[in-house]
């Protein structure tokens, strides 16, 4: 699906020392600049901005790699990269990645087109999650600081986040719009652990 004109989808791959597989966090921005490489290298300084998000995940991890898929007007995405290597800090022992923080996206748009969210790999621990799922206060909000960090320092140096949208799968009984991109309003960390099966190691 081709991104909107103006907008980009963006896109951290993460690597765990021990794994052999990565995980991404995936996100939609609004940027100034019509350069995706030029994007891709400010999303990594603003992964690696004092206290953002690099700081709230598993020292054993690091930034592999930023992409950009940037929309244009009638024509293929322009795709672009950077390579800058960031490594996270975090002193803890991590969940496997199929095991990570959820983080609700919202807009001003009502109903589930308003809605978004993304995962955070490597941020939870065995220690910080009880046996019924849910998470450690101080931990919520060590990755609840890093997400306010990383997301006001995109929209200073990229622009604004935004929520993409995809047409309505084939058989969805009620489809909806999909519409241009919505602003996001906030972003907010869940108390209780996801999984995410695909991110399970083989």
């Amino acid at each position: 699906m081709a991104t909107p004109p103006g907008f980009a989808l963006c896109s951290y791959e993460l690597k765990h020392s021990s794994m052999s597989r990565s995980a991404f966090i995936t996100f939609g921005c609004d940027p100034s600049s019509a350069d995706p490489n030029a994007v891709a290298a400010l999303l990594a300084t603003s992964f690696s901005t004092p206290g953002s998000l690099f700081a709230c995940i598993d020292a054993n991890v690091q930034l592999q790699s930023t992409r950009v898929s940037m929309g244009t007007d009638g024509g293929e995405d322009l795709v672009g990269s950077s390579t800058t290597l960031v490594a996270c800090t975090r002193s803890i022992s991590s969940l496997p990645a199929n095991c990570a923080t959820l983080v609700h996206k919202t807009t001003a748009r009502g109903g589930r087109r308003g809605r978004g969210r993304f995962y955070i790999p490597w941020t939870a621990t065995a220690t910080s999650t009880a046996e019924n799922g849910t998470l450690l206060a101080a931990d919520i909000t060590a990755v609840q600081n890093a997400v306010n960090t990383w997301r006001a320092d995109v929209a200073t140096r990229v622009g604004p986040l935004v929520l993409l949208h995809r047409p309505s799968a084939i058989g969805t009984q009620r489809p909806t719009t999909p519409g241009p991109p919505n602003d996001i309003t906030d972003m907010r960390v869940d108390a209780l652990v996801a999984t995410q099966r695909r991110r399970l190691g083989r």
